[in-house]
C-alpha cells in the first residue's frame, strides 16, 4: 500500500534539523558545530606528522622545485590524507574539497530558499548537481509509466553511500509531508465550500490525517476550521486557518466523497487527489444563477400545498419565490449593504404582496390564500430550518461550540423573519384597511394531492442544489418514502408533529445509509432533499409562521384590534397586547421553539438510523460515515 496506518512521522522542522542540523548536515556545518572525536584528532595528528616527515625528506634529498609546484603538491597531499582519514580541514575551501565526491542534489542553488545553511549555496566546479526538491516534485508532472515513488527510488540508486541515501530520504520525506498537508487543506476547503455535514468534517479530516501519517488536530467553527500540524520532535506546530463560505453543491460533494475514499484506500496518490480537488473547487457551478432563480420559484410553488395553498394560489407563490431568489442569488452577492437586510427585506416584500393578493375578493370572498402564498414563497430559501437542524446535529454529536453558535444564530434569524412578516403585513394594513385577516386557507384541497407535489419539490430542490441527473432517482425515492411515513404518522399523532418528523427522518436515514452500503455512494447527498422536505413539512404542521399576522393587526389597530377567529393560541393574543410578551409570547418565540423542536426530532431520527445500519460504528480503517 502507498500509505499505511502508522504512527505520525516527523514533522517538517524536525526533518530539516535532521538534514541540516548537528550530525545530519554537511561536513562544513558539522565542523563548525560538533567537536571532533579523539579518533579524528589522532588521525589528524598522524596525517600532519606524515606530511611534515615527507616534506623534510624531500628537502634533505636536495630536490628543488618551484614554489608554485611545491604548494600544489602540498595541497594535494593534504587533500588525499584528509580524505583517507575522514577529517575536515580548517578553511571552508578545504572542507568542500575534502568532502566526498558523491553528488549532493540538495546543494543545488535553488535550495537557498530554505535559508538554513549559507554554505549549501556554493559548490565546487567538479561537483555534479543532480537536482533539488523542486526538480523531484516536477517529475510527478511528467508523463511516465512509473509512479512517483518508483522514480524517486530509481533516483536514490544513483547515490552511493549511506549518507547520500539518508539525505535523499529526508528530503523526499519533507516533500511528501508538505504534499500531504496540502491535500488536507484542500480537502478541508472543498468540504466546507460544498456544504458537507458540519458535524462530520472533523472526523473526515482526522481519519485522513491518521492514514497519511500526519500529526494534526482540527477544530471546527461555523465557517472556519483551525488546523494545527504538530511536530512532536521539536514541540512546535504550524497553525492554518481555513475560512470558506458554505453552499450546497450535491454534485461536487459526490465527487469529493469519491476522491476522499480513493486516497484513503490507495487507489490514487495524494498528489493526484490534490489536483482533482483543486480542479473541482475551480470548476464553475453546473447550473447558472438565473436558472436557479426559476428553480426556486418552482420549489416555492410546489411546497405551498403543504401550507394548505390551493392550485390557484401557486402562480403567486411561484412569482414571489422568484423575487426572493432574485434578491438572494443576484443582488445579495453584489451588495454588502443589502446582504445585512436581505432576510427582513425579503419577508417584508413577500408578506406585503401576499396580503395584497389575498385581499382580492369576488362576491365577498377572498379568491387567494394569504398564508399559503406567504409561507410557500419564504420556505425554500429563507426559513432557517436547515441551519437549526445542523446546530442540533452538532450539539448531539458533542460539538458544543459550533452547535451552540449555529443554534443561537438560527433562533435570532427566525426572529428576524417573524419581524419581517409582521412589518410587511402591517404595511399593507395601512394601505388597505379592509385587508384580509385570515391565517388559514378556505376550500382546501384534499391532503392526498400533496403526494403529487412532493416529487416536484424534491426535483426542483435537487436541481437548485447542483445535483447530477444520475443522483435524482435515489433522491426522489427516498424523499417520497420519507413523506409517506410522515403523512401516516401525522394521522396517528395529530397533536405531536415532532413524532411524525422523527419517524420520517428515521426512515430517510435508514434508506440513505443502506443506499450508501449497497451502491457505495455518499448517503448525505441522497438524503438532503428528503430532509429539507421534512423540515418544511414540520414547520407547516406547527402553524407558527403566520403568528406575525396578529402582531401586525395590533400595530395597525392598537389595543382595540380584533384578533382573527382562527388564531392558534391564546398566548399570541395575550402577547400581542402586552409589551413584555411581544417577542417571546407574541409569535417569535413560538416560531423559534417550534423550529428547535422539529430539528431535534429530525436529528434524533437521523442518528438512530446510523445506529441501526452501523450498530458497531463504521470501521476506522475504512472511512467516516458520509451522512447526517
Amino acid at each position: 500500500m502507498y500509505f499505511k496506518r502508522r504512527e505520525p512521522a516527523n514533522g517538517v522542522l524536525s526533518s530539516l534539523l535532521q538534514l541540516y542540523g548537528p550530525g545530519g548536515g554537511t561536513e562544513a556545518y558539522r565542523s563548525q558545530s560538533v567537536p571532533r572525536s579523539p579518533r579524528s584528532r589522532s588521525k589528524s595528528a598522524v596525517g600532519a606528522k606524515n606530511t611534515t616527515t615527507g616534506e623534510q625528506a624531500a628537502t634533505e634529498s636536495g630536490q628543488s622545485a618551484q614554489p608554485e609546484t611545491a604548494a600544489e603538491k602540498e595541497k594535494m597531499q593534504m587533500a588525499m590524507m584528509a580524505k583517507e582519514a575522514g577529517i575536515d580541514s580548517d578553511s571552508d575551501d578545504d572542507d568542500w574539497k575534502s568532502f566526498s565526491a558523491r553528488p549532493r542534489w540538495y546543494q543545488h542553488s535553488s535550495m537557498s530558499r530554505f535559508s538554513l545553511i549559507p554554505e549549501t549555496r556554493s559548490a565546487t566546479p567538479t561537483m555534479e548537481v543532480v537536482g533539488d526538491v523542486a526538480s523531484v516534485l516536477s517529475m510527478g508532472e511528467r508523463p511516465s509509466k512509473l509512479g512517483k515513488r518508483e522514480r524517486l527510488k530509481a533516483l536514490a540508486k544513483r547515490f552511493k553511500g549511506r549518507r547520500g541515501n539518508e539525505e535523499l530520504t529526508i528530503t523526499v520525506h519533507i516533500a511528501e509531508t508538505l504534499q500531504r498537508q496540502k491535500y488536507l487543506l484542500k480537502l478541508c476547503r472543498a468540504l466546507m465550500l460544498c456544504g458537507a455535514p458540519s458535524h462530520r468534517i472533523e472526523d473526515f479530516l482526522q481519519i485522513s490525517a491518521a492514514v497519511l501519517a500526519v500529526n494534526a488536530s482540527f477544530v471546527y467553527l461555523p465557517g472556519t476550521i483551525i488546523i494545527s500540524f504538530q511536530d512532536p520532535q521539536t514541540h512546535t506546530s504550524d497553525v492554518q486557518v481555513v475560512k470558506s463560505g458554505t453552499s450546497l453543491d450535491l454534485g461536487k460533494l459526490q465527487y469529493i466523497h469519491i476522491i476522499y475514499k480513493e486516497v484513503l484506500h490507495d487507489v490514487i496518490s495524494v498528489e493526484t487527489g490534490t489536483e482533482k480537488l483543486e480542479k473541482l473547487i475551480r470548476k464553475p457551478p453546473l447550473r447558472n444563477v438565473w436558472f436557479k432563480v426559476l428553480l426556486y420559484g418552482g420549489a416555492s410553488a410546489s411546497i405551498a400545498p403543504l401550507f394548505n395553498a390551493r392550485v390557484k394560489d401557486l402562480p403567486f407563490a411561484f412569482l414571489l419565490g422568484m423575487v426572493v431568489a432574485l434578491m438572494g442569488l443576484v443582488i445579495n452577492p453584489k451588495s454588502e449593504a443589502f446582504a445585512n437586510v436581505f432576510e427582513i427585506m425579503g419577508t417584508i416584500i413577500v408578506s406585503f404582496f401576499a396580503r395584497a393578493f389575498g385581499s382580492i375578493r369576488m362576491n365577498g370572498e377572498e379568491l387567494f390564500c394569504f398564508s399559503g402564498i406567504t409561507q410557500g414563497a419564504i420556505a425554500p430559501l429563507l426559513l432557517p430550518g436547515y441551519a437549526i437542524l445542523l446546530g442540533a446535529l452538532e450539539l448531539q454529536s458533542k460539538k458544543l461550540v459550533a452547535g451552540a453558535v449555529r443554534m443561537f444564530y438560527a433562533i435570532i434569524y427566525s426572529v428576524l423573519l417573524w419581524f419581517g412578516i409582521s412589518i410587511g403585513t402591517a404595511l399593507y394594513g395601512f394601505v388597505d384597511p379592509s385587508a384580509t385577516n385570515l391565517t388559514e386557507c378556505l376550500d382546501q384541497n384534499l391532503q392526498e394531492f400533496r403526494f403529487f407535489y412532493v416529487p416536484l419539490f424534491t426535483f426542483f430542490v435537487l436541481l437548485a442544489n447542483q445535483a447530477r441527473w444520475k443522483q435524482a432517482p435515489a433522491m426522489l425515492i427516498i424523499s417520497l418514502l420519507g413523506y409517506t411515513v410522515n403523512y401516516f404518522s401525522q394521522g396517528r399523532f395529530p397533536h405531536t408533529p415532532q413524532v411524525a418528523n422523527g419517524l420520517a427522518a428515521l426512515t430517510v436515514g435508514v434508506l440513505g445509509n443502506l443506499y450508501s452500503r449497497v451502491v457505495h455512494q455518499a448517503a448525505f447527498t441522497a438524503m438532503v432533499p428528503a430532509i429539507l422536505l421534512q423540515v418544511q413539512s414540520g414547520i407547516a404542521s406547527s402553524g407558527s409562521l403566520m403568528s406575525g399576522l396578529t402582531v401586525a393587526m395590533t400595530i395597525v389597530g392598537g389595543r382595540n384590534a380584533m384578533i382573527p377567529p382562527d388564531a392558534d393560541s391564546i398566548n399570541i393574543a395575550a402577547g400581542a397586547n402586552s409589551q413584555s410578551g411581544f417577542v417571546v409570547d407574541g409569535g417569535a418565540g413560538q416560531l423559534a421553539l417550534g423550529l428547535v423542536a422539529i430539528s431535534v426530532a429530525i436529528s434524533f431520527g437521523l442518528f438512530l438510523s446510523s445506529v441501526i445500519v452501523y450498530p458497531l460504528g463504521k470501521s476506522k480503517k475504512q472511512s467516516a460515515i458520509f451522512a447526517f
